[in-house]
């Protein structure tokens, strides 16, 4: 899990006073996030997450926020937010940009289908870029490619050769692959399964927007494809990858161009987390941060760089 410093009690208490509620019975710290403090709150009007944000400010949040409301309010499953007297959806709490949500249910130990995930990605972009919600969300992707090419100049020094020639290379490929014009839109950015409530296989919700952004709406789909149709040695499940399309495909049809795409996107997204992960494990943390293994999205990226045949 990860807590990077928990509020004083007299800060949750003015916090959580101006939105309606009293301090909560039980604090907990969620295992969710690795870039926020997920906390459960225990009140007398349910349960509530707490989340203080730890590395975007909060006018990068802010609109995110508004996004995520319109998604609720047009019945997508995501969390409700909890508003202070004057409305705002985004407050401050120790020193840090913080938001208030329902808790939805989650059984811990059962994950969805990737057809689920396919209709669940299918909704969220046909609803997300609606007339009403597109023009809500217009920041542009925090882990695209000025981070990417930042982070890897900053970590190439850093690793070992076989690493640093592998980075390289895929840093020279997609540089050559940078220029598609695909269709674009208000996107997650970080569905994963840590990021979805599920109960008996079904999901009830996904969470944790912070990551949401601008881009082509093929960077989500491709990140939920490596996310849940990699085997643990990190090859694509092939059947499991034509479930989630065809699910996705059901509510938005994939264009031609973007078809010809998914074999880059996959290899790009790979990048994007292998490299993240890379460099929140040479970061020094807090006791209680959670850090992810970059091994699993080494072994992914491997597998992504082979070509993909038969993607019709």
């Amino acid at each position: 899990m990860s807590v990077y410093r928990l509020p004083e009690r007299e800060e949750l208490a003015d916090f959580l006073a101006v939105r309606g509620f009293d301090l909560p019975t039980e604090v907990r710290a969620l295992g969710d996030g690795v870039s926020n403090t997920n906390l459960h709150l225990v009140t007398d009007r349910g349960p509530l997450v707490l989340t203080l944000y730890e590395q975007f400010p909060a006018e990068q949040l802010a609109a995110v926020l508004v996004w995520q409301q319109g998604l609720e309010a047009a019945g997508f499953p995501c969390p409700a937010l909890r508003t202070d007297g004057d409305g705002a959806l985004l407050g401050e709490l120790a020193g840090r940009p913080a938001a208030l949500f329902e808790y939805i249910e989650d059984d811990g130990r059962s994950l969805p289908s990737p057809r689920a995930v396919g209709e669940l990605l299918g909704s969220l972009h046909r609803i997300g870029s609606s007339r009403e919600l597109d023009n809500d969300l217009q920041r542009a992707n925090p882990r695209g490619g000025e981070w990417l090419f930042a982070t890897a100049e900053s970590l190439l020094p850093r690793l070992d050769a076989g690493d640093r020639d592998l980075l390289q290379h895929e840093m020279d490929f997609l540089a050559r692959h940078s220029r598609l014009h695909l269709p674009s839109g208000p996107i997650h950015g970080d569905v994963f399964p840590d990021n979805l409530r599920v109960v008996d296989g079904q999901i009830r919700g996904l969470i944790d927007f912070e990551f949401a952004c601008r881009e082509v709406l093929l960077f989500d789909v491709a990140v939920a494809i490596n996310a849940f149709c990699s085997r643990r040695d990190g090859r694509l499940n092939r059947l499991a990858m034509r479930d989630l399309l065809a699910a996705y495909n059901a509510l938005r049809p994939l264009g031609h161009d973007e078809n010809l795409a998914i074999p880059m996107m996959l290899r790009a997204t790979a990048l994007r987390f292998w490299l993240s992960r890379l460099e929140e494990s040479m970061q020094e943390t807090g006791e209680g941060v959670l850090r992810k293994n970059p091994d699993q999205f080494r072994k992914i990226l491997l597998h992504r760089r082979k070509p993909l045949s038969g993607m019709q």
